[in-house]
């Protein structure tokens, strides 16, 4: 069996320098395909947040709140409803108790507790459980089934704040 004499490409012609370019951008386009990063943004919790504010007479604004969690977090899709005091608010990251306790103690808005839920099952709650809210992930029926039970279970666990609240409703009437 004959065999060809090896190629070669003289080190210094344009040939060569053109080889040694497209080898090299096959390696590279290899290793970027290849390469996982070890934490990306899907990796992140995702915490949906409730902070009960303390009802009274008088109707703090809730700006200072909002500002703080804006500031401290990043957080994004603020709520708030008025006749329950209830402030929702997302962050994407890491939460501490810590953190939490240190908005409870905010003394620019009087809150009753706050309760933050990850998507990985992860929840921090500091002072009074907040009213349950209503999440709305497409499926009504479950996220009816859902805000039921957990509203069925906070009314069990915080009778005397859901008696105040109902209170303003019929005041409000």
């Amino acid at each position: 069996m004959k065999t060809s004499p090896p190629l070669h490409i003289p080190a210094h012609s344009s040939l060569h320098f053109a080889f040694r370019i497209a080898r090299n951008t096959v390696l590279v386009a290899f290793v970027l395909l290849a390469w996982q990063p070890t934490s990306t943004a899907q990796d992140q919790d995702r915490w949906h947040c409730r902070a009960q504010q303390l009802l009274n007479d008088g109707s703090p604004s809730i700006k200072p709140l909002f500002a703080a969690v804006t500031d401290r977090f990043n957080a994004t899709d603020l709520g708030y409803d008025g006749d329950i005091g209830l402030t929702t608010f997302s962050l994407t990251g890491s939460i501490e108790r810590s953190d939490l306790e240190a908005l409870l103690a905010f003394k620019a808005i009087e809150l009753a507790g706050l309760q933050c839920t990850s998507n990985s099952g992860g929840t921090i709650t500091v002072g009074t459980e907040p009213y349950p809210f209503h999440y709305d992930t497409g499926d009504a029926v479950v996220d009816d089934a859902q805000y039921q039970t957990a509203k069925s279970t906070w009314i069990e666990r915080n009778p005397a704040r859901y008696a105040q609240m109902n209170a303003k409703d019929d005041a409000a009437k």
